[in-house]
């Protein structure tokens, strides 16, 4: 089993590498009605797989030792530099999609919508990594533009960030404040407030499929890497939807689907019970050609194999430590 991992992650970080465009960007995909796949540009996916790598990446405040050495001794450090090196460059290019007004916009800056809550949440973690302070001041003017966003029931919303016949705004509001919870709890922000208006909203929620694991995914990343101690309200019951959610075949629907059910399975706590973990499947992920790595991310317009790679790696890496009886904390 160490063999597979070790092989796995070696092969995971080589695919982000080769499709990392020049200029740091990590590609974005749209699927079409007739099920194929086009470039969308969108920023979006980039900061997902900054965060998603940052426990191979030694320069990262999320760097996880135990992550990095399940790819063995003779390919760790091949797997740290070249984390480094996509981390770098995606900040690059985050940095220069960022907005006069210190947001970011789901279609990038010049793409005339309002700016995105989820894609500025993420994005602004490039200022609460690699341990450098002066950064957290670029935090502080993005959390002061985003709380001029208009609140419902003390959960932020952007109207029409991705275009007014966008119907999957609900789920992505959920989405979006899960992301800005994990960031004001790095940035030593108060959050409480915002915690107990995701927990009230959580418990009423009856959403089901991608929408719901992609949730689930980011409140995963708020509790653990963020170290959201509210959220531990949620643990148990959030590691017995996952166990619901498996498919008789195994899976959690698509690729990135099933890394993201894993992960969060992983985050909220699952030392004990590891029943759904499956390490073939998330390295069967990371295997499988480009076109089989592409899932819908909440939204037709939002995609990307490398993604579903970098999500499918940092389970892995966890999963794999926990099968063995460790206790990984990316």
């Amino acid at each position: 089993m160490d063999g597979l991992i070790s092989d796995t992650l070696c092969h995971g970080i080589r695919s982000i590498a080769a499709e990392q465009l020049p200029h740091g960007e990590i590609p974005n995909y749209r699927r079409l009605p007739n099920g194929s796949w086009e470039y969308c540009f969108s920023p979006l996916v980039s900061a997902y797989t900054y965060t998603a790598l940052s426990c191979f990446d030694p320069s990262s405040s999320w760097f996880d030792l135990q992550a990095l050495e399940s790819s063995g001794a003779t390919s760790m450090q091949t797997l740290g530099r070249m984390a480094m090196e996509i981390r770098r460059g995606i900040h690059r290019f985050l940095c220069w999609q960022q907005s006069v007004d210190a947001t970011w916009q789901f279609f990038g800056q010049g793409s005339g919508l309002p700016a995105d809550l989820d894609t500025t949440c993420c994005g602004s973690a490039i200022f609460l990594d690699r341990r450098q302070i002066e950064q957290f001041g670029g935090f502080r003017r993005t959390w002061s533009a985003i709380s001029r966003f208009p609140l419902y029931g003390g959960i932020f919303d952007t109207p029409d960030s991705r275009g007014p016949e966008f119907d999957g705004a609900l789920e992505l509001r959920r989405i979006a404040n899960a992301n800005l919870l994990r960031c004001l709890s790095l940035a030593g922000v108060e959050h409480e407030e915002l915690a107990s208006a995701l927990l009230q909203d959580f418990a009423g929620d009856e959403s089901t499929g991608s929408s719901r694991i992609a949730l689930l995914y980011v409140l995963g990343r708020a509790y653990r890497q963020g170290q959201v101690a509210m959220l531990a309200e949620i643990s148990t019951r959030s590691t017995d939807e996952i166990k619901k959610m498996r498919s008789e075949k195994g899976d959690f629907g698509g690729p990135l689907s099933t890394a993201m059910a894993l992960s969060a399975f992983v985050d909220f706590g699952a030392t004990g019970d590891t029943q759904p973990l499956d390490l073939g499947l998330l390295a069967a992920n990371i295997m499988a050609p480009h076109r089989a790595r592409l899932e819908v991310f909440c939204d037709e317009r939002c995609g990307s194999a490398a993604l579903t790679t970098a999500i499918s790696m940092q389970a892995l890496s966890c999963a794999g430590a926990l099968a063995i009886g460790g206790n990984s904390g990316s």
